[in-house]
């Protein structure tokens, strides 16, 4: 089933060392679902089923206009229990990042409709997926590899996007403009 996200991009040397820990995952045999669906690191800002695509896009730009670039600190690992597991790094939950995503959600939820509620304010965990959709009992393989990651890894926030997946498909994207 296909979903819209809007998500945080990150910046160059920040996506080089997550993809290459997908491709470590995936060589171990414990997920490989971000590279076989073309993902790009990001942290997600919301998901919905449906979204009034061409609102949305102009709401986004709008709203790009007025955040700056900003410093993401994916600080920590973390992951999720339940029928299908996954392994993350844990964003650093600054007043910023939360103001930003209060803002963002406010918006959002105008142009989407069957918003995921994990996503919500008083729910998100901001995060970066490392592997998805896995089985638990490859969590604890999981995070041997992972834990060898370096920590902190800061990347610079320097673009919005809306996405359709699986696969990724990147609908539009907007620079954070800082006016």
């Amino acid at each position: 089933m296909k979903v819209y996200a809007a998500v945080i991009k990150l910046d160059a040397i920040s996506s080089k060392t997550v993809t290459d820990f997908w491709h470590r995952l995936a060589e171990k045999n414990i997920s490989s679902y971000m590279i076989d669906n073309d993902y790009q690191p990001h942290v997600t800002l919301g998901v919905c089923d449906k979204l009034d695509d061409q609102k949305c896009f102009l709401g986004l730009k709008n709203f790009t206009l007025a955040c700056e670039p900003f410093t993401l600190t994916l600080s920590s690992f973390g992951f999720f229990i339940a029928e299908e597991c996954a392994l993350y790094l844990g964003v650093t939950p600054t007043k910023h990042l939360i103001d930003l995503h209060e803002r963002f959600h406010d918006a959002f939820c105008r142009y989407a409709e069957q918003v995921n509620p994990h996503f919500s304010p008083e729910n998100w965990v901001p995060h970066c997926s490392l592997a998805v959709k896995m089985e638990a009992s490859l969590v604890t393989p999981g995070v041997e590899i992972i834990r060898s990651m370096p920590l902190p890894i800061n990347s610079v926030a320097k673009e919005m996007a809306i996405i359709e997946a699986p696969p990724w498909r990147e609908l539009a994207a907007f620079p954070l403009m800082g006016k």
